[in-house]
């Protein structure tokens, strides 16, 4: 402050308290619908959500709403949604604006980039760090080939691999994964994922750091394998099998590569001793 100058509440000590009576978790807005999720800590009949769509030749509505994921209906002329949660009073609570189709926020946000990230994949073919496997019943050879793909992945540069996606990356559908599994979409891709747990747990060693999830494109399920680069190399089948990633295929090591996991995997114990120290 400037000396003799005059501010209001100069010598008060003012809290701010963030008003949580609603908050939006999550939005995402896809051509003509809005997908959003709101937490509420009063009742929902005190509230309503109200939108405004810039641009539109319908310019609002006034929806009600409840707590947890819920979707509305977009003009698809408009340019920009605006959101505002206003309780009987007329106090807005909570707002979001969104700039564009296809602008996220909160968790819908990482869901629509890891969606983007598996389209760009799949378009993109089999690399040194993505894979493509049909969808595998238990004792299917294709089962070994997935085992053979996360040893090399985690010895090498980590990376996907996409099940339930044929060789040109072109998903195999509901109709495919219930055909196989003989069950309800949910069902088999439980069993699926359950499966592949199952294969990383017992069919390799040291275990690696893989995430195994489901992702839907469109109407299409897919499990991805997400391999995490492995910080205890070499990884190996349980018969000492080695295999690291070249290209769009996964090999047994040769000795020079064999070396040279072995003595990154020393470096990396010198450097936890190191720290230790």
């Amino acid at each position: 402050m400037q000396p003799g100058a005059s501010f209001q509440n100069q010598w008060q000590l003012i809290t701010l308290i963030p008003d949580l009576r609603a908050r939006v978790v999550s939005a995402e807005w896809l051509p003509g619908v809005l997908h959003l999720d709101l937490a509420l800590r009063v009742p929902a009949d005190e509230v309503q959500l109200q939108i405004i769509h810039a641009g539109s030749a319908v310019g609002h509505q006034i929806g009600r709403i409840k707590p947890g994921e819920q979707q509305f209906e977009i003009p698809d002329d408009a340019h920009k949604l605006s959101l505002f949660v206003v309780n009987r009073a007329g106090d807005c609570v909570a707002q979001m604006h969104l700039g564009s189709i296809y602008e996220c926020y909160g968790k819908a946000k990482s869901a629509a980039d890891e969606l983007q990230q598996a389209s760009i994949d799949l378009a993109g073919g089999e690399s040194d760090t993505v894979e493509f496997k049909p969808f595998m019943l238990q004792k299917d050879s294709k089962e070994s080939e997935f085992v053979k793909t996360v040893i090399a992945l985690a010895n090498t540069y980590g990376g996907r691999i996409y099940v339930g996606a044929n060789d040109d990356g072109i998903p195999q559908g509901e109709t495919e994964v219930c055909r196989i599994f003989q069950s309800s979409t949910a069902e088999a891709v439980a069993q699926q994922i359950s499966r592949l747990k199952s294969l990383v747990r017992e069919k390799v060693k040291p275990v690696p750091a893989v995430d195994i999830r489901q992702i839907t494109l469109g109407i299409d399920p897919v499990v991805i394998a997400d391999v995490r680069r492995g910080e205890n190399p070499p990884y190996a089948t349980h018969q000492n099998q080695i295999y690291v990633r070249r290209g769009a295929t996964s090999r047994i090591a040769d000795p020079t590569e064999l070396r040279s996991l072995i003595t990154s995997t020393d470096l990396n114990l010198m450097g936890e001793t190191l720290s230790n120290y």
